[in-house]
């Protein structure tokens, strides 16, 4: 999936699970959005990363982060949006 080593078998598939849940909620936003507002959205494909201390840095978006707490773990969700420059749209 990003280049991880694992330790099971099941471990693999839980993160290729949360990867391909995160693509399809994505996809159902974007897609409610685009036809809420009328808007031609387009997103890169949603990204797992398992670790400790994992980062991701996109300087010029602020993206809005959550913290959540499940009975697997913890788990934190940033979501980002940036205006395409040529257009004026997102």
């Amino acid at each position: 999936m990003n280049g991880a080593d694992f330790d099971s078998e099941n471990e693999y598939m839980v993160l290729e699970s949360v990867q391909t849940l995160s693509k399809i909620i994505a996809g159902n936003a974007i897609d409610e959005l685009n036809n809420l507002y009328l808007a031609e959205i387009k997103a890169a494909p949603p990204i797992v990363l398992e670790g400790k201390d994992a980062l991701i840095t996109v300087p010029k978006v602020e993206p809005v982060s959550m913290d959540c707490t499940t009975s697997c773990g913890r788990l934190k969700i940033n979501i980002a949006i940036e205006e395409d420059n040529t257009t004026g749209e997102y």
